[in-house]
């Protein structure tokens, strides 16, 4: 049997400003999700951060998903051209 150890809470830090990001990006998740993963892959694909591609690229996977974030992707890159 595993011995499971227990979580010392009294050494959590609460940071505010990672708090404070991580509802925004929530938020804009839940607003509108296909526009939130094109533009996390959007960054990610011009710092050529790999590890962030291929998470955007595996939790969104199904075919479902990646078609909206397809079109989106698409319509940004046309809306720079003008």
């Amino acid at each position: 049997m595993a011995v499971v150890e227990r979580l010392d809470c009294s050494k959590l830090v609460f940071n505010p400003v990672i708090h404070y990001f991580s509802l925004v990006f929530s938020v804009r998740c839940a607003q509108d999700s296909p526009l939130f993963f094109t533009e996390v892959l959007e960054k990610a694909l011009d710092k050529s951060n790999s590890k962030t591609v291929t998470r955007v690229l595996v939790t969104r996977s199904e075919v479902s998903q990646t078609g909206p974030i397809k079109s989106e992707r698409q319509n940004t890159c046309e809306a720079a051209e003008f």
